[in-house]
C-alpha cells in the first residue's frame, strides 16, 4: 500500500515548526508480541535423596531473575538467596545467571530456545564458611581403539 508519513521538526533556536509529508510505498511495522511467557525451571535440591523437580513460572520478559527466584522460592520452600540459576543445554552448563539479568534475553533469542534454566539449592552462607561459586567443566574423550 502507499501513504504519506507526517514528520514534525521544531527548530531549537527560533522555535519554528516545520511539518512535511513524505511518501512511502512500504512501511515496516513490528508485530505485536506477548510479553508474558512460561518459563520451565528444573530445581536441583541440596539433598540428593530428594528428586529433581520441574516447575513452570509465569513471567513477564521485562522482569529480572530476582522475580523468578522469589516465585520459585515460594514453590520449593527454599529462601531465594540460596538459589543459583544456570543456563544449560544438552551437553553442558553455558553460564551462571545473575539475579539482576532480565528475562528478555532468555525468552526471545531463537538459538537459546532449546536451552534449559536450572536452579540449584545451595547451603546457607555462614561467616565461618563463606560460599564461593566454582564452575567445573568435564569433557570426556572417546577412545578410537
Amino acid at each position: 500500500f502507499h501513504g504519506l508519513l507526517k514528520s514534525t521538526v521544531v527548530c531549537p533556536e527560533c522555535d519554528k515548526v516545520s511539518i512535511t509529508f513524505d511518501p512511502f510505498c512500504y512501511l515496516s511495522l513490528p508485530l505485536p508480541e506477548k510479553s508474558d511467557r512460561l518459563l520451565v525451571i528444573n530445581f536441583v535440591p541440596l539433598d540428593a535423596d530428594i528428586p529433581i523437580s520441574q516447575h513452570v513460572v509465569g513471567v513477564n520478559k521485562t522482569q529480572t531473575f530476582m522475580h523468578v527466584s522469589e516465585m520459585l522460592s515460594s514453590m520449593v520452600k527454599v529462601p531465594s538467596n540460596r538459589l543459583i540459576f544456570a543456563e544449560v543445554n544438552d551437553t553442558m552448563m553455558i553460564q551462571l545467571i545473575n539475579v539482576n539479568d532480565t528475562l528478555y534475553k532468555f525468552t526471545l533469542r531463537g538459538d537459546r530456545l532449546s536451552n534449559k534454566i536450572v536452579a540449584y539449592e545451595t547451603r546457607p552462607e555462614s561467616k565461618e564458611e563463606p560460599m564461593v561459586t566454582v564452575c567445573i567443566f568435564q569433557k570426556r574423550l572417546k577412545s578410537v581403539c
